[in-house]
């Protein structure tokens, strides 16, 4: 069996131990919280064989006559990025290093060559997401899809873009069955 007094002396060291231990804990600057995930979509989603579509259309070759895609109709889930399908395009909550990616499944009568762009804050700024897609006649469905990590700013916004590279300056429209736009920040 312990002394009692051998028992005080451990307790009182302990006491000791506790205090400067509790000390030490409160000069230790507190760890900067870790950022929730933060992440947003926007879709259109046209059903199965394409039941419901939208269109966009193209005046002229080349990215000064680019045509924003405005189709979207629904708001995907989001958390902190704040997606608003009515403007086409995503707002960033918190400057960082975002995952963006989209989707497009759409069709055109004239075989065209389509370059879809992801671009910054109405346009005005260039990404390297981009996609080429040549369409083929006979309003066949075609496929594209593109992603990069892309540093943004709080208060950027990501839309969809759509531009032709050949066929001259006459109207061609490209329509749309499916099309998604997402991002999440991994970074920064």
């Amino acid at each position: 069996m312990t002394d009692p007094r051998s028992l005080q002396r451990l307790l009182q060291e302990l006491d000791r131990t506790v205090r400067r231990l509790t000390q030490r804990v409160d000069i230790i600057e507190p760890r900067e919280s870790i950022d929730p995930i933060l992440y947003g979509s926007i879709i259109f989603d046209g059903g199965f064989a394409g039941a419901a579509t939208f269109d966009v259309i193209t005046n002229g070759v080349g990215i000064a006559n680019k045509v924003q895609v405005t189709g979207f109709d629904t708001n995907g889930p989001s958390s902190g990025a704040i997606p608003d399908h009515t403007n086409d395009h995503i707002t960033i909550s918190k400057a960082g290093d975002y995952w963006i990616g989209f989707h497009t499944t759409a069709r055109s009568a004239q075989s065209n060559n389509y370059e879809f762009v992801v671009l910054l804050n109405n346009g005005v700024d260039d990404t390297t997401i981009h996609a080429h897609r040549t369409t083929s006649t006979a309003s066949r469905l075609s496929a594209a899809s593109s992603f990069d990590i892309i540093t943004l700013a709080k208060n950027d916004t990501v839309e969809l873009w759509l531009v032709r590279n050949d066929g001259g300056a006459v109207a061609r429209t490209l329509t749309f069955e499916h099309v998604g736009l997402v991002l999440h920040k991994v970074g920064g």
